[in-house]
């Protein structure tokens, strides 16, 4: 880690890397998935961003090395939502607001319709769906009035699909440029790694982040600032959680009980408190590695709540000492405490 980069705390003065941020950032970033699924529970005095440290070291980490990205399950995606809306909200009665639940559709909202391309602002149309891939339009000003049928077409295929998303989600995979903060990343993991420029450019979905709600994530992430070179970027940031052009990290929250993006199956799922650890069981992170953060200061209805889990967990899985072993390998912190299970 480069000494240089410095962090401050809910705008505290600047300071060397702290040492417990160093140690939960470490817990991510040494982390070693296996053939069968763990779970780690570390406990910490109070509230802090100890999960947004394990985040950030599990996403270094996986920008070192290979290609990674969501490419291979994104045409899967364009071409499920593409499906949906034509055959079921296209031809839907209700015109004029969705409502899933009342129709039965087996959708939670509407299916997207509207899609971009990356180079573009222009707006298209879905138009169908068949071998070929997906066929859209651009309506213009000067074309709206024309029949949808006589337009300009272009096919979405999987291998053109990284040029395109759907309108007001993210898009998986953007030109080099200089804002992509591969001088943070590159300070933060080891002098002998560096990170892959061209996974900073892809979207990815390897790694999840999981919440309470979206307002607490935010306040929590955005307490922690880096400073490098006089440049500054929240841990929010640097996860890629908010103010970004490409998502790197999939983000869930328990209040909401869904992703907050489409993307492939994560490999890590950090969940940041007991009430985030509900969603332990949502299918795509059901057979995943999960790493909790439990604040020691919860209620002791949550508290209780999460043990109870585990009581049920244990059914399953067994503690794994060679995994605790691991953690002591790393500098340790005062007032930390941490359990592993791995499945049976």
């Amino acid at each position: 880690m480069n000494l240089n980069i410095q962090v401050s705390e809910l705008e505290n003065p600047w300071e060397k890397f702290p040492s417990w941020a160093k140690f939960f950032f470490d817990v991510g970033y040494q982390w070693k998935p296996s053939d069968t699924n763990q779970i780690a529970i570390i406990s910490v005095p109070q509230k802090c961003a100890a999960s947004g440290f394990v985040a950030l070291g599990l996403l270094s980490k996986e920008l070192e090395g290979h290609l990674k990205s969501d490419q291979s399950s994104h045409f899967e995606h364009l071409y499920n939502e593409s499906i949906d809306f034509l055959e079921l909200c296209a031809k839907c009665i209700i015109k004029s607001k969705c409502d899933p639940s009342s129709q039965r559709c087996g959708r939670t909202e509407k299916a997207k319709e509207k899609f971009k391309k990356v180079d573009s602002n222009r707006v298209y149309d879905l138009l169908s769906v068949n071998t070929e891939g997906i066929k859209v339009c651009y309506k213009s000003k000067a074309t709206k009035n024309k029949p949808i049928d006589s337009l300009p077409s272009e096919i979405i295929m999987p291998i053109n699909a990284h040029k395109w998303h759907f309108y007001l989600e993210p898009p998986i995979k953007i030109q080099k440029s200089k804002n992509l903060n591969e001088k943070f990343y590159n300070s933060l993991v080891s002098s002998t790694e560096r990170i892959n420029l061209d996974n900073l450019c892809q979207s990815n979905s390897s790694i999840a982040y999981v919440g309470t709600n979206k307002k607490m994530t935010s306040i929590l992430l955005n307490s922690i600032f880096f400073r490098l070179n006089d440049e500054e970027k929240s841990l929010a940031e640097l996860l890629t959680i908010e103010n970004t052009q490409i998502k790197r990290v999939l983000s869930f929250y328990s209040s909401t009980s869904k992703a907050e993006r489409t993307g492939g199956r994560p490999k890590v799922a950090v969940f940041e408190s007991i009430s985030a650890f509900k969603l332990s069981v949502h299918k795509l992170l059901n057979f995943v590695d999960k790493i909790l953060i439990v604040d020691l200061q919860e209620s002791d209805t949550k508290i209780q709540e999460l043990h109870d889990q585990i009581s049920t967990l244990k059914q399953w899985y067994e503690v794994d000492n060679n995994k605790t072993g691991y953690l002591r390998k790393i500098t340790p912190c005062k007032g930390i405490s941490s359990l592993f299970l791995k499945e049976c």
